[in-house]
């Protein structure tokens, strides 16, 4: 019943917040009973969800200070969540993740070619509806690409759902999210135990890094140009992502330097202060959307100040030390710091729900390099 439920959790989670929310907690409160009854607390690994947990009481302290309780709400899967995951044994877990993924993605690409209600032929309406979290739809479908080697399907399946989840996370549009995805791909194909020869993962490796080359060299086509956009971007004509983001990050640092750079401006207050920083050097484009400032540390630095991100800093020093071994947990936290950069992730449920889900999937796969070399050699 539990990976009955997680699975059609999977299938929501790109689709809509409140079911996805309502069926995690639904499965958080049936895993804090069943580790109550069973005496099984001690079995979870406390230690690495600390910077989680810290992340949240930030919130939370924050919420008293400025009634930002909606950020509470946002983040609240980082107190209990992993609890709901592991009701399900790793395994398990793995394949109705995989399972979750390859259903929902299937119709987000069927809303994507435009056969599903209130969509059109072209592709640019990928940002609208489901699928206008495009960076967001990228690291779902990597989560399920970082689940295929533990999988017993032969290589040409692999390849088959590999390519599927790489077609839709490149739809979404997202030229950083598309990078991280391929960085994290040539990682797994390269590390790949089972997939040999070596010879085979290298030209599969290469094969795939000149493809991420090749897209970022059309998406750049005038280096210069693109540079001087970055570096003196005008905010009355920003919108594209490149500029936008220099916008966004001079703005929040702008912000620092006048406000409480130690304790932080609050959820609520750091808004409004950017709406007024928008509208002050006339960019029209960030004001009208409410625009978040695309980058974990800078949200953070923003809100909850030097203080804050020192503890967060501090929480995951801590927790490195029973950081989980092996390269597909490193694959997932990379991938995932590289989206971090250009994405403020935890201020979307859908964005703080695929953290929990890569922090608790670098737990579970620590060892599924050693045992998969245990079974090539065998």
């Amino acid at each position: 019943m539990a990976s009955l439920l997680l699975f059609f959790f999977f299938c929501a989670l790109p689709w809509s917040d409140t079911i996805a929310g309502a069926l995690l907690l639904l499965l958080s409160a049936w895993g804090v009973v069943d580790r109550t009854h069973n005496r099984t607390w001690a079995l979870l690994p406390w230690r690495w969800m600390a910077p989680l947990w810290v992340s949240l009481a930030l919130v939370l302290l924050s919420a008293f200070r400025d009634e930002g309780w909606s950020a509470v709400w946002i983040r609240w899967p980082f107190l209990f969540g992993f609890v709901a995951f592991s009701l399900v044994p790793p395994k398990a877990f793995l394949k109705t993740l995989l399972y979750g993924v390859l259903v929902s993605g299937g119709l987000i690409l069927v809303r994507f070619l435009g056969y599903l209600p209130s969509a059109d032929w072209t592709l640019s309406r990928a940002y609208h509806g489901v699928a206008h979290q495009h960076v967001y739809i990228a690291l779902y479908a990597f989560a399920g690409m970082a689940v295929l080697p533990s999988m017993s399907i032969r290589l040409l399946g692999k390849a088959v759902i590999g390519f599927f989840l790489l077609t839709l996370a490149w739809l979404g549009g997202s030229k950083m999210a598309f990078l991280a995805l391929g960085v994290g791909v040539v990682s797994l194909i390269v590390n790949t135990p089972s997939w040999r020869p070596y010879r085979l993962r290298l030209l599969l490796g290469g094969g795939m890094l000149a493809a991420i080359l090749f897209f970022g060299l059309i998406q750049q086509t005038d280096g210069k140009f693109k540079m001087e956009r970055w570096l003196h971007p005008q905010p009355q004509w920003a919108t594209g992502s490149l500029e936008t983001r220099s916008v966004l990050w001079q703005s929040t640092l702008r912000i620092v330097a006048q406000e409480n750079s130690v304790l932080g401006v609050g959820q609520n207050a750091k808004n409004s202060l950017r709406k007024q920083e928008y509208d002050k050097i006339g960019f029209w484009f960030g004001s009208k959307r409410s625009l978040n400032s695309h980058n974990m540390l800078l949200e953070y630095l923003l809100g909850y100040g030097a203080l804050g991100v020192s503890l967060v800093f501090a929480a995951v020093g801590w927790a490195w030390g029973k950081r989980p071994r092996g390269w597909i947990p490193m694959t997932l936290l990379l991938v995932l710091g590289l989206i971090a950069v250009t994405e403020s992730l935890t201020e979307r449920a859908f964005g703080a729900q695929l953290v929990l889900l890569y922090w608790w999937l670098a737990w579970i796969q620590r060892d599924s390099a050693e045992e998969e070399r245990e079974s090539v050699v065998g």
